[in-house]
């Protein structure tokens, strides 16, 4: 495999982990909300 091909892949796969991972920051977040809103 080229180096740039490798170098490409890499980015996309941590692109996705990071967007993967504000996304379950934004759910837990979310959830956090609700179980507050249900308290009061």
């Amino acid at each position: 495999m080229p180096k740039q091909e490798w170098a490409e892949k890499k980015n996309a796969l941590y692109l996705m982990e990071k967007e993967y991972k504000s996304q379950k920051a934004k759910s837990d977040i979310e959830k956090e909300n609700n179980h507050l809103r249900w308290k009061n």
